[in-house]
C-alpha cells in the first residue's frame, strides 16, 4: 500500500533488472516481491500519519497529563485526531505537541487499545499492534512514573517490555527527548532501532542488553558519568549489548575520564560495537583537559566516519593525517593490530602505548587542578569536514613534548617569536611553495608560545618605532591571508594561528587578526565553520574573565564587531552576560565623562553590534528580555534627543533600534510584554517627535545619518503599532510643533514620500507604514483618503514612477549613497560606474525599497478584490473606502503597472522577484511578448533550489496559468517549461534536509508545485510526448531515489508516480531493477508497486 514505511532503515534488497516486456512482467513481479519479506505486507486498514492532525479548535487551552481511555476518547470526539481515527492501523504516534505535558506514561494506559487474548483483533478497540514509532518528546516524564513494573523485576526498575504490551512488538523508533528521566532501566524491545533520550537528567549509561537491533542511541545533554573501574578498565554496560549500534551521541554530559579510561572505553566500543560509524563526545569535561582525545579515537576506531564535527572516511588523507599524528603522540601501538598478529615487538608497542597513556593521565589530573585554569588549556577541536580542504590537524603544545618527527624545528620556531622572524619565515613560502606546511607550523608554534606565556612584548623586540610595528603587523596578517588562499592544506593551521595571535592587543594585532578571520569566513561553508570553531574555542573564552577596560578585551570586541555573519550569533550566547555588562559599564562611563567620544564611542558601537548579532539567536533574545536593566537603558538611548541628533552616534543609534526590533520579534508570546515596557517609556511618542522635528527639510538635503535614524524610528513605531495598536494608535494623530506649524508623524511621512526624489530608506519605511495602515479596516477608514491624496495616487502618482527607468535611476543613485562606507568610496564608485541596467542592479538598499513599493501597490489590488466580494450585514460602513482603493488599483492598471513590474523580474534579488510575482495578477498570455516570457523562464534556475524555494514555486504557478491555458503558449513554450520543471524537481529531491523541519516543509512545498504542474500539463495531449522522453525517465528514477534517500520518512509523499510520466510500466520497472533500485523496505518502492497494479488493471488514478 501507499503510505508510511515499515522501517526507516531496513536491509537493502538485491532486486535485479527486469525484462521490460509483457511476457516477463508476471515472473518479475513474483521474484521481486519475495525480496520484500513476508512481514512487509500491507496492513488491512489505512495507516495514520500522525496523532496530532485535524481540527484543534475545541482543545485550545487544554493540556493533558495522562493518556487514559477518557482522554483519548475526548481527543477523538473533538476530531483532533482526524477522521475515522479508531479504524486506522497506526504506525506512528506523536505525543510531543503543546497539548501534552505527560507526567505518566505506562503501557497499561493502552489496555483499551488491544485485547489481551486477541491482540490482533480490531473489534471496538483502536489498532495499535503495528506501531513503528512513538514520540514522547517535550513532556514531563520521570523514571518513577514511566514504564511498567514486572513482578520479576526490582522495584526501582523502569520497564518497557514488548512481551507485556503487544502494541510495542513492532516498535522501531522511540523518542523521549526533553523529559525528566534520571534513570533508564530495562528496555526490552527486540526490534527497536532508534532510541532518543537527549535533554533529560540521566546519570548512568543505560542497559542495552535487551536491544539487539539498536542502531542509533542519542544521550546528548544529560548528566552521565561513566563508571569505568580503574583496575578492570572496562564498562559493563557495553558488554554483549546492542552489537549493531551505528550512531552513539554522548556529547554534553559529565564524562570525566582520564586517558587510560578513555582508551578502555574505545577498546570496548571497538570490540562490542563493530558497526559504529558516528561518535559524538564533544562538550564533556574530559575534552578540555585531554585535548588529544580525537586523535586517539580516530586511530582506535578504524570504521568511524563521523567524530564530533569531523567527517572521516576510510583511506582518505584526512584520516591518515589524524592517525599519523596519533602515532606521534601515543606511539605505533595506538593502531589496533589485525587478529592473529603476535610477537614481542607488539608487546613492546603495547607497553609504549600504556606508558604514554599513564603519563598523559598524570598530566590530566594536574590540568584539572583549579590553579591550572580551564581556559588556559590548549585544545584541539578540529574542523575536517572535507579532507581535501583540511588535510592537516593542529597539534597542541603538549603534542610537541612527545613528537618524534621534527621537534627541533618546532622548538626552534617557538623560541624565536619576533615578528620580523615570522615575516621572514612566511616569505619563504612565497619563494618555495613546497615549504608551506613546515613554515606555517612554526608560525603556529610561535602563536601558541605567546598565548601561553603572555609575553606579547617579545614579538616586537628590536623594533623601536611604533609606526614600524603597526606596519609589520599589517604585513604579517596579510601574508597569512594570502597563504591561506593559496594553500588549502595549511588553511586550518593558519586560521588557528590568527585566533591565537588575538592575545596580542598592541599595534592592532588582535583587531587585524579578527578582521582577517572575518574575511576568510566568507570564502565558503567549510572555512566559515573552521573560523567559527576557533572563535568559540580560542577567542571568546578569555572574555569571561576580563573587564571592559582590559585592552585585549576592547580589541576583541572591536574586532568581532567586523564579522558580518549570522553564524556568530549562536557562538556569542556564552558571553551574552558579559556583553550586557560591557554595554551598561560603557554607558555609565560615557555619562560620567559627558558623552565619551573617540574610542569610547567606537567601543560603544562595537558592543552594540555584537549584542545585535547575538539576539538573532533566540536564547540570547530571551536573556536580554530578562535583563531589564539593559533593555530599559536601550529604550532610553533610542528615545534620547541628543542621541538622535548626534551625527557621531548614528551607527550606534541604528544598531540599538535593530536590537529592540530583533528582540521583540524573537520572543514569541512575550512580544507584548516586551513592547509594553517601551510604551511605559513613551518610546513611540518620543520617536514621533524626533521625526517631526527634522522633517522640515527635503530628505535629499538631510544627512544620510539622519535619514537612517528616521527609517529606524519609523520601523520601531510601526512595530509597536502592530503589537500594541490600542496603546500606541494615538501617536499617529498627535500634532507636534515644528518651525512652520504643527504636524503629525503621518503628515511628515506623506511629505517626505511625495517629494520629487525621496531618500530610498525613508521611502521604504514610510510605504511599509502606509501598507500597514491600509491593512486593517479601522485604520484604513481613517487614513486611506489621506494616503491616496498625499501621494496623488489618482492623479500624477508619486510612487509608481520609481519602478520606471528615469526615477529608478535617481532611486538607485541615492541607494548607493547609503551603501557607500564613506564619501570617498562614493566618489570612487561614481568615477567608474554609472547606474546599471536592471540585471546589474545589485544594491541591497535599492532592493529593499523596490519590495516596499511593490507591496504597497499590491495592497490596492488586494483591496480591489475585497471590494468585489459580497458584503455581509454590518460591513457596509467601509464600502466607500474600499471603492476608493479599487479605483486606485484600476488607475494603476491603466498606467501599465504590470508591464513595469515585469521588467523588475530582471533584478537579481529573490526578495524583489517574489514581491513582483505576488503583485502580478492573473496575466493574459496574449499580452505578453517573448522578452517577458523569457524573463519568467529565467527565474526557473535549478541551481537556486536551496535558497529560492518560494520564488521558484511562485514562478512555476505563474507559468502554469500562462503557458498551460493558452494554445499558442503551450506549443511554443510547453516543452521548455516542462524540462526546467523536471530539472528543478530533480535538484530539489537531492537536498539533504532531514531533521530540519522548516527546510523539509519548504522542500516539499516546491516539489508539490512542480508535480502539480506536471499533472496539469498531462491534461493537454500535445504536451504528453514531453513527459516521456529519455531525459524524463532518468529524472523520474532519480527523483524517487533521492526522495527515498533524503526525505524524512514521516514527511508527506511527493507522488510523482501518479502523473502521466508514472503511468508507463517500463519506467516503473526501471525504478525497481536498475543499477540503483529503490530500497525494498522503503515506501517509495511500495508506491511504485501499487502504481504498477493500478496501470495493469486500468485504474485511472492520477496525482
Amino acid at each position: 500500500r501507499r503510505g508510511e514505511p515499515l522501517s526507516p532503515s531496513a536491509p537493502q534488497s538485491g532486486a535485479s533488472g527486469p525484462p521490460c516486456t509483457a511476457a516477463g512482467m508476471t515472473s518479475f513481479i513474483t521474484k521481486t516481491l519475495k525480496g520484500f519479506g513476508a512481514g512487509c505486507g500491507a496492513p488491512a486498514a489505512p495507516e495514520a500519519e500522525s496523532i496530532n492532525t485535524g481540527d484543534d479548535s475545541e482543545l485550545k487551552g487544554q493540556v493533558f497529563q495522562t493518556l487514559s481511555k477518557d482522554v483519548m476518547n475526548k481527543l477523538v470526539d473533538a476530531k483532533f485526531l482526524g477522521k475515522d481515527w479508531k479504524k486506522k492501523a497506526h504506525l506512528h504516534l506523536d505525543f510531543s505537541s503543546h497539548y501534552f505535558e505527560l507526567t505518566t506514561f505506562k503501557p497499561d494506559d493502552f489496555s483499551w487499545g488491544w485485547q489481551k487474548d486477541k491482540p490482533e483483533s480490531n473489534g471496538n478497540n483502536v489498532r495499535l499492534d503495528k506501531l513503528i514509532s512513538l514520540n514522547l518528546d517535550s513532556n514531563k516524564l520521570t523514571d518513577k512514573e514511566f514504564g511498567s513494573k514486572g513482578e520479576s523485576f526490582p522495584d526501582d526498575a523502569t520497564i518497557i517490555c514488548s512481551e507485556q504490551v503487544p502494541l510495542f512488538r513492532q516498535l522501531r523508533i522511540l523518542k523521549m527527548r526533553k523529559n525528566r528521566l534520571k534513570k533508564v532501566g530495562l528496555i526490552m524491545l527486540p526490534r527497536l532501532k532508534e532510541l532518543y533520550l537527549s535533554g533529560n537528567e540521566i546519570e548512568e549509561f543505560p542497559e542495552l542488553k535487551f536491544l539487539p537491533a539498536l542502531e542509533v542511541l542519542d544521550l546528548e545533554s544529560n548528566k552521565i558519568e561513566l563508571d569505568i573501574k580503574p583496575k578492570k578498565y572496562s564498562l559493563p554496560q557495553m558488554q554483549d549489548s546492542a552489537s549493531q549500534l551505528r550512531q552513539l551521541n554522548l556529547g554534553s554530559n559529565k564524562l570525566d575520564i582520564d586517558p587510560m579510561q578513555f582508551n578502555a572505553l574505545l577498546d570496548d566500543l571497538r570490540s562490542t560495537k563493530p558497526s559504529l560509524e558516528t561518535l559524538q563526545l564533544k562538550d564533556n569535561p574530559f575534552c578540555v583537559f585531554f585535548s588529544e582525545y580525537q586523535l586517539l579515537a580516530a586511530a582506535k576506531l578504524g570504521k568511524l566516519q563521523v567524530l564530533d564535527d569531523i567527517q572521516l572516511k576510510k583511506d582518505t588523507d584526512g584520516r591518515k593525517v589524524l592517525v599519523e599524528q596519533a602515532k606521534i603522540i601515543f606511539g605505533e601501538g595506538v593502531v589496533p593490530r589485525e587478529s592473529g598478529e603476535t610477537g614481542s615487538s607488539n608487546s613492546a608497542l603495547d607497553e609504549e602505548l600504556n606508558g604514554r597513556l599513564e603519563k598523559l593521565s598524570q598530566d590530566y589530573e594536574k590540568r584539572k587542578r583549579p590553579e591550572a585554569g580551564m581556559l588556559k588549556q590548549t585544545t584541539t577541536t578540529m574542523y575536517l569536514d572535507s579532507p581535501s580542504a583540511r588535510q592537516q590537524a593542529t597539534l597542541s603544545p603538549s603534542h610537541a613534548k612527545v613528537a618524534k618527527k621534527g621537534p627541533a624545528r618546532t622548538q626552534e620556531g617557538a623560541s624565536d617569536i619576533r615578528i620580523k622572524t615570522l615575516v621572514e619565515k612566511l616569505d619563504e613560502v612565497f619563494e618555495d611553495p613546497s615549504n608551506a606546511l613546515p613554515s606555517v607550523k612554526e608560525v603556529l608554534a610561535a602563536a601558541n608560545a605567546i598565548a601561553e606565556s603572555g609575553d606579547t612584548a617579545s614579538m616586537f623586540r628590536n623594533i623601536a618605532e611604533k609606526q614600524e610595528k603597526v606596519e609589520m603587523v599589517a604585513i604579517f596578517v596579510q601574508q597569512i591571508v594570502t597563504i591561506a588562499e593559496r594553500h588549502e592544506e595549511a588553511r586550518t593551521l593558519l586560521i588557528r594561528a590568527l585566533a591565537r595571535f588575538c592575545c596580542v592587543p598592541d599595534y592592532k594585532m588582535c583587531e587585524l587578526c579578527l578582521l582577517a578571520l572575518a574575511s576568510m569566513a566568507k570564502a565558503g561553508d567549510e572555512t566559515l565553520q573552521a573560523v567559527m570553531g576557533v572563535v568559540e574555542e580560542v577567542v571568546l573564552p578569555p572574555m569571561l574573565d576580563m573587564q571592559l577596560q582590559d585592552k585585549r578585551c576592547t580589541s576583541i570586541i572591536i574586532g568581532l564587531s567586523k564579522f558580518n555573519s549570522d553564524a556568530l550569533s549562536e557562538k556569542l550566547s556564552g558571553v551574552m552576560t558579559q556583553l550586557s555588562e560591557f554595554y551598561l559599564s560603557n554607558r555609565a562611563h560615557a555619562d560620567a565623562v559627558g558623552g565619551g567620544g573617540g574610542q569610547a564611542t567606537e567601543l560603544q558601537t562595537a558592543v552594540s553590534q555584537l549584542i545585535e548579532c547575538a539576539v538573532k539567536h533566540q536564547p540570547c533574545a530571551y536573556a536580554l528580555l530578562d535583563g531589564k536593566d539593559i533593555l530599559d537603558n536601550l529604550v532610553k538611548d533610542v528615545a534620547s534627543k541628543d542621541n538622535f541628533t548626534d551625527s557621531d552616534k548614528f551607527t550606534s543609534y541604528v544598531t540599538w533600534t535593530k536590537i529592540l526590533h530583533t528582540v521583540a520579534t524573537s520572543v514569541g508570546a512575550k512580544d507584548k510584554e516586551c513592547i509594553g515596557g517601551w510604551v511605559k517609556h513613551k518610546l513611540h511618542i518620543e520617536l514621533a517627535r524626533r521625526i517631526v522635528e527634522v522633517s522640515n527639510k527635503e530628505t535629499e538635503d538631510l544627512k544620510i545619518a539622519i535619514c537612517k535614524k528616521i527609517t529606524a524610528a519609523l520601523n520601531i513605531i510601526f512595530l509597536m503599532l502592530e503589537k500594541c495598536s490600542a496603546e500606541c494608535m494615538q501617536v499617529l494623530d498627535e500634532k507636534i510643533p515644528t518651525g512652520d506649524g504643527k504636524r503629525s508623524v503621518v503628515d511628515c511621512m506623506l511629505k517626505m514620500s511625495s517629494e520629487e526624489t525621496c531618500d530610498p530608506m525613508v521611502l521604504a519605511a514610510s510605504l511599509r507604514g502606509f501598507t500597514f495602515l491600509l491593512g486593517t479596516r479601522k485604520t484604513r477608514d481613517k487614513y486611506a483618503q489621506k494616503i491616496i491624496d498625499g501621494l496623488q495616487m489618482l492623479e500624477s502618482n508619486r510612487v509608481l514612477p520609481y519602478i520606471d527607468r528615469k526615477k529608478f535611476k535617481d532611486l538607485y543613485t541615492l541607494s548607493e549613497r547609503h551603501s557607500a562606507a564613506s564619501d570617498s568610496e562614493l566618489q570612487e564608485r561614481a568615477g567608474f560606474q554609472s547606474v546599471p541596467d536592471l540585471p546589474g542592479a545589485t544594491d541591497p538598499i535599492a532592493h529593499d525599497t523596490i519590495v516596499a513599493i511593490v507591496d504597497f501597490l499590491h495592497k490596492f489590488s488586494e483591496l480591489k478584490a475585497e471590494e468585489s466580494k459580497p458584503k455581509l450585514s454590518g460591513e457596509e460602513s467601509g464600502e466607500d473606502t474600499l471603492r476608493m482603493c479599487a479605483n486606485v488599483a484600476k488607475k494603476l492598471d491603466e498606467e501599465g503597472r504590470d508591464t513595469k513590474l515585469f521588467k523588475l523580474l530582471q533584478v537579481p534579488s529573490d526578495l524583489v522577484n517574489k514581491a513582483v510575482l505576488r503583485c502580478l495578477g492573473k496575466m493574459n498570455a496574449d499580452d505578453l511578448d517573448k522578452d517577458e516570457i523569457g524573463t519568467l523562464l529565467d527565474l526557473l534556475r535549478p541551481e537556486s533550489v536551496a535558497r529560492s524555494e518560494k520564488l521558484l514555486g511562485e514562478a512555476i504557478q505563474k507559468l502554469q496559468g500562462i503557458v498551460l491555458e493558452n494554445d499558442k503558449m503551450r506549443s511554443e513554450y510547453g516543452a521548455q517549461v516542462l524540462k526546467k520543471v523536471f530539472e528543478i524537481l530533480t535538484s530539489n529531491a537531492k537536498r539533504k534536509t532531514y531533521g530540519n523541519v522548516d527546510q523539509e516543509e519548504e522542500k516539499r512545498g516546491l516539489s508539490s508545485k512542480a508535480v502539480h504542474f506536471i499533472s496539469a500539463a498531462a491534461q493537454h495531449v500535445i504536451l504528453r510526448k514531453h513527459l516521456r522522453t529519455e531525459s524524463t525517465v532518468g529524472d523520474f528514477h532519480r527523483i524517487l531515489k533521492n526522495e527515498e534517500l533524503t526525505h524524512n520518512h514521516e514527511t508527506r509523499d511527493i507522488c510523482l508516480e501518479l502523473t502521466w510520466t508514472g503511468r508507463h510500466v517500463p519506467y516503473l520497472f526501471r525504478c525497481l531493477a536498475s543499477e540503483e533500485p529503490l530500497h525494498a523496505y522503503k515506501k517509495q518502492a511500495f508506491r511504485v508497486f501499487a502504481r504498477i497494479a493500478d496501470v495493469l488493471v486500468g485504474a485511472l488514478v492520477t496525482g
